[in-house]
């Protein structure tokens, strides 16, 4: 806003960057209503950006001018998905197909002209298809009772529902015990039966027991928290039986006693306390987004490498795809996270530089690479963790990089594992500003981190806590 303020009044009135200067906010305004509900304002809003977007097209025609930065036609239609955005979620379906069709084809016929939108066109695609879905329910093409949908709709949520068995898959991984028992505790938790008796007495109005103890009528699937609690109870429960338990019937005892006695812990209390946990963190990164939104990237860059070595960042995850589904682009996971992931390599980088034990150095350098790359749990768990000043220094780099994408507003329009690898995922909005500002976070955050741990080290040192040789 501040650089729309200086650009108007450096602009003479009616020339081209007035009427982009002055639909602009309009159009950001607009977002801003949707994300709050306020459907109606954000659509009055969305006509005012779109009208001075015709004037800033036309104009832009007739003296032959244009703008990289400000393509008059890409700038156009992405104003026009904004507004298709809205008509789609007041249920005004036919018109936000037209309307989405309408801007799919402006950014095409650029395409075509050879400019460089290819990625633009996946957003206003994906928005297409969301919406020919929702209308072919609607108009009774595609019946959501059909076959067809079931299935469909099956291949794309499946995953997603099913998440607890993968992420015990994983987590057994971290707890270091039986992978497929902690999968089938997983799959305890989504089992078809156990689902429709909790649902059958959330309708009835009833309870459920478990041995005469209440059972929390709490839905699991797609749930992370209770999962990594429940396959942590059941790590302990497998140990400590390994060691009572005789040989001979070793194979058949530990998986049998960790999954009784986990699965019912779990049900009982370890499944609603996780539901709590992870609705908590929900609705505290929610809410701090509706009213302080660059101190969510802040907070995620900063905090991300406990929230990993916890497993409680899986319940970050479902709030951006869920942003990433409804309103096409993330503010809330991904810029944070990026600026984290960056931040632990460059820590790792600089242990890497600075430590004389070849080992370590070997460890650090390549961990460090992977790193900033996106795979950040060898540099975190095998350099930043064990030395404990390049955790400290990744995290204070990615809480400063983050503030800074949270303060323009940074914004990713595509999914990936947050690194340099995902930048191009910031392409998107009505210019390359937020794909540049991305950039200009993540260089602060892997800057002032490689910096801090560089100090840091000399500071471990002279106060002798690090090994001789390092």
């Amino acid at each position: 806003y501040w650089k729309s303020y200086h650009c108007l009044n450096a602009s003479r009135p009616f020339d081209d960057w007035y009427f982009y200067v002055r639909g602009t906010p309009y159009a950001k305004l607009s977002r801003s209503a949707r994300y709050r509900g306020e459907l109606n304002e954000a659509l009055v809003l969305a006509d005012e950006a779109l009208m001075y977007g015709r004037k800033y097209c036309e104009f832009c025609a007739e003296k032959g001018v244009w703008h990289e930065e400000s393509d008059p036609q890409n700038t156009y239609c992405h104003w026009l998905l904004n507004k298709a955005r809205i008509l789609y979620d007041l249920g005004r379906l036919q018109e936000a197909w037209e309307l989405g069709c309408q801007a799919w084809k402006g950014v095409w016929g650029e395409v075509q002209e050879g400019k460089d939108y290819g990625y633009d066109l996946v957003e206003f695609e994906r928005f297409l298809v969301k919406a020919l879905m929702a209308l072919g329910t609607v108009t009774g093409l595609l019946d959501s009772a059909s076959q067809t949908y079931i299935i469909l709709n099956a291949i794309a949520d499946s995953a997603f529902y099913f998440l607890p068995i993968l992420l015990g898959s994983s987590a057994a991984k971290t707890f270091k015990c039986n992978q497929y028992v902690a999968m089938a505790l997983g799959g305890v938790l989504v089992y078809p039966g156990f689902v429709d008796l909790i649902n059958a007495a959330k309708d009835a109005g009833t309870s459920v027991s478990l041995f005469g103890l209440p059972v929390t009528l709490a839905s699991y699937s797609s749930s992370v928290v209770p999962i990594l609690l429940g396959v942590w109870f059941m790590s302990v429960i497998e140990h400590a039986v390994q060691k009572i338990s005789p040989k001979a019937v070793k194979f058949f005892t530990v998986p049998l006693a960790s999954l009784l006695a986990a699965g019912v812990v779990t049900i009982l209390a370890l499944g609603p306390i996780g539901t709590w946990i992870g609705n908590l963190i929900a609705a505290f990164f929610s809410w701090l987004n509706a009213n302080a939104g660059w101190a969510v990237p802040t907070l995620v860059g900063a905090l991300n490498p406990l929230l990993v070595m916890t497993g409680t960042h899986y319940g970050l995850i479902p709030i951006g795809i869920n942003n990433l589904a409804t309103a096409g682009f993330d503010t809330v996971v991904g810029p944070g996270m990026l600026t984290s992931n960056v931040a632990q390599g460059a820590a790792g980088l600089a242990v890497g530089l600075r430590t004389r034990n070849k080992d370590t150095k070997q460890l650090a350098m390549s961990a460090g690479l992977t790193g900033v790359l996106g795979i950040t749990e060898p540099v975190l768990y095998g350099v930043n963790l064990k030395f404990i000043y390049p955790l400290i220094s990744a995290m204070i780099g990615g809480g400063v990089g983050g503030l800074y994408l949270g303060i323009t507003g940074v914004g990713r329009y595509a999914s990936g594992s947050p690194g340099l690898l995902v930048l191009p995922a910031y392409i998107g909005g009505d210019s390359m500003a937020n794909l540049i500002n991305a950039c200009i976070g993540t260089v602060i955050a892997m800057v002032v981190s490689f910096v801090v741990c560089y100090v840091l080290y000399g500071v471990w040192k002279k106060q002798g806590k690090l090994e001789e040789g390092e």
